[in-house]
């Protein structure tokens, strides 16, 4: 589409601008990432075609930044702590195992995607290091980013889906009798995971009269927007998100459970019959049998490769050659499937049994560190790392029944929240938000 080629060009211009002639005194690492948070919806823009690996505007951001990087030392400190290492080591192991890969070409520009999530993980720590109140800009940035998606939204709603930065996939149109909006994505599961992480971030570090109506009225528009996309398991994501924030939060958190449950249950008796996720064409039930043979598709393959997988991006080429009886059928045509209806399988199959155990280890390990901070931490960073362990756990749950990391912006969203709660253990500022 011709308005996403020229914001994608605007992007990458703008930024090279703002590197050249900024007469800001901050780093360039925080003019980087904070650079990379002001435009975070335009993101998963692509700078090549799917043909050639997709790669983003995110990807191109960062390896234009590689070269300023490497000239400056102060960096480097960032990418001494241990969690980057454990980081460091995930991706050598997935660039190895695409190596030695039936198709290392598909697997190498794969992994380049991966890379890039690793130098921003490494600048995020850094900067978080020497900067304990820089969570607080990243945050403000990613609320401005859903309140972008919300208006997004509620134009596509209006306009249809020719309002849209992509070609939306078939799951937005050609299985149900309601439009599934895909938003500023590409498919409206991703768009549902992108809402359900984003509601959550309102929720954190409000202290003030005049914040609290206006966040909670984001959150829950929010809430309400996940209902058009009519991704079930994003919504079972915010109901454990929203138990947690009950079960170990304030009395505000259970108030606005109970605001959240009221206005939900209003909205469905007057208007579930208009709204695609109480009135989806497969049943959960009827989906979970669909779902079941895709997994037990997918973990025989993983028997035949356990150690180091069958190589990243490498399912759909894969299936296509050694097992064609994985494919997607829509009105009498058929696809080989890009994953088998579940994030984790799709890593599992892919990065093998080492890879994918590191990855769950980079996933957990800032909620066990969560934990920690529950028992010692003073009430106000209680707050902070609940909320942002609940926006991952909601993810988490989410990503049960959907690979979602085709997209940039949400493997983004994933990193960022992983490295602030490790990176928040380290530190004592509790400013407000």
């Amino acid at each position: 589409m011709l308005v996403t080629k020229i914001l994608t060009a605007l992007s990458l211009l703008s930024f090279i601008l703002y590197v050249l002639f900024s007469k800001e005194r901050s780093s360039f690492v925080s003019r980087y990432l904070l650079y990379v948070f002001a435009i975070f919806p335009f993101l998963g823009f692509r700078v090549s075609p799917v043909e050639m690996g997709g790669l983003s505007v995110f990807d191109a951001l960062t390896f234009i930044s590689v070269p300023v990087f490497l000239f400056r030392e102060k960096w480097k400190k960032g990418f001494r702590s241990g969690y980057f290492v454990v980081a460091g080591f995930f991706y050598l192991l997935v660039f190895l195992g695409g190596l030695t890969s039936e198709f290392p070409q598909i697997s190498f520009v794969e992994s380049l995607k991966y890379l890039t999530v690793l130098i921003f993980t490494g600048c995020l720590l850094y900067q978080l290091w020497v900067d304990t109140d820089f969570v607080f800009e990243v945050l403000k940035k990613l609320r401005i980013s859903a309140v972008f998606a919300i208006v997004f939204l509620i134009l596509q709603m209006i306009m249809g889906l020719k309002f849209s930065f992509f070609e939306p996939s078939g799951n937005a149109y050609l299985f149900d009798a309601q439009i599934r909006y895909p938003g500023m994505f590409t498919d409206p599961q991703q768009n549902a995971q992108y809402l359900a992480m984003s509601s959550f971030l309102f929720l954190a570090g409000y202290h003030h009269r005049e914040n609290v109506i206006i966040r909670f009225l984001l959150f829950a528009a929010l809430l309400l927007a996940i209902f058009f996309t009519g991704v079930r398991a994003a919504f079972l994501g915010v109901i454990v998100g929203i138990a947690v924030l009950s079960l170990f939060g304030r009395s505000k958190f259970r108030v606005a459970a109970l605001a959240a449950l009221m206005a939900g249950s209003v909205v469905y008796y007057f208007f579930g019959n208009s709204i695609v996720l109480f009135n989806r064409e497969i049943s959960a039930g009827e989906m979970g049998d669909i779902r079941f043979e895709y997994w037990r598709a997918a973990i025989q393959l993983f028997n035949t490769h356990i150690l180091m997988g069958i190589g990243v991006g490498n399912y759909q080429p894969f299936v296509s050659f050694f097992d064609q009886n994985q494919y997607w059928e829509s009105f009498g045509e058929f696809e080989y499937i890009v994953h088998p209806e579940s994030g984790y399988l799709k890593l599992l199959v892919e990065l093998g049994i080492i890879s994918s155990t590191i990855f769950l280890f980079l996933l957990l390990e800032p909620l066990l560190l969560s934990v920690r901070i529950w028992f010692q931490a003073a009430s106000e960073k209680k707050e902070l790392v609940l909320v942002l362990a609940s926006a991952l756990l909601c993810w988490m749950v989410s990503f049960v029944t959907v690979f979602s990391f085709a997209d940039a912006r949400i493997m983004l969203m994933v990193a960022t929240l992983s490295t602030i709660l490790h990176s928040v253990s380290q530190y004592n500022n509790t400013e407000n938000a």
